[in-house]
């Protein structure tokens, strides 16, 4: 996070046991590609996209067990904040964030299904954004899987298996990453 960053490149990173997010990029951000990376029990998020950001790709990236350390969650149980997997964050009123493409990236949670509110989010308007979602999938979050990605990908009505946990696929064809 901070200030310009354009044409980076993160490849076979690992962010474990983190307060906030494991890697986030934004104020803007340009040209990114993460590959290859995991975020492993992140507080907030495993992969957070700023609203500002421009050209940016995650490919085979997985954020396990986000949300596990419970840090956002109050006494009663209550998250504090929205705790997401993936999240391309949305603002009103900016033609960003654009270009966005999440691919072969999964948001998994089955040693603590629930502490993730989403899977993968987008919250951000698709219309000219090219903003694309491809053979991803998420498991084990409360609200919803895969959110904000338009009809064909959000798994915000399947219905809920066990204790209202969702497991849901961007895509029906195999992915590169397979549950564990």
């Amino acid at each position: 996070t901070g200030g310009a960053g354009d044409n980076f490149l993160f490849e076979d990173c690992v962010a474990e046991d983190i307060l906030g997010w494991g890697f986030k990029v934004a104020h803007p951000k340009q040209k990114g590609r993460m590959v290859r990376c995991r975020a492993v029990r992140s507080g907030l998020g495993g992969f957070v996209i700023g609203s500002k950001s421009d050209d940016m790709k995650l490919t085979d990236c997985v954020a396990e067990e986000t949300g596990a350390p419970g840090y956002w969650t109050s006494s009663t149980g209550k998250q504090l904040m929205v705790v997401a997997g993936m999240r391309i964050q949305g603002e009103d009123n900016l033609p960003t964030p654009k270009g966005i493409t999440i691919e072969r990236c999964a948001a998994i949670n089955k040693d603590h299904p629930g502490a993730m509110d989403y899977g993968i989010l987008c919250e951000a308007t698709l219309e000219g954004r090219n903003i694309v979602i491809i053979d991803s999938h998420a498991t084990g979050a409360k609200i919803a899987d895969i959110h904000g990605f338009g009809a064909d990908n959000d798994t915000a009505g399947v219905p809920a298996m066990g204790d209202g946990v969702h497991t849901a696929s961007a895509s029906p064809r195999k992915t590169a990453i397979e549950l564990r």
